[in-house]
């Protein structure tokens, strides 16, 4: 097993973490970058939508995905655990 990684409390990692929820890309959200669309879905901040990707929290079609400017397209589905 490799290092625990500890996140205190009052990291907005921590407070944000809930149970998964999926979401599915609209045909007017088609091709809007990722970031943007978890910002608005999960009315926070662009800023803590980034912090959701650097957690490697979120999936689009069951991958993981980092990548801020990741593209979605109409009919993906996005997770965020």
């Amino acid at each position: 097993m490799g290092p625990l990684l500890f996140v205190p409390c009052s990291s907005p990692l921590v407070q944000m973490r809930r149970k998964p929820q999926m979401h599915t890309v609209s045909p007017s959200e088609s091709a809007m970058r990722l970031v943007n669309f978890l910002a608005e879905r999960e009315a926070c901040s662009l800023r803590k939508a980034k912090a959701l990707l650097d957690a490697r929290v979120v999936f689009v079609n069951g991958k993981r995905v980092w990548m801020a400017k990741h593209t979605l397209r109409a009919g993906d589905r996005v997770e965020i655990q």
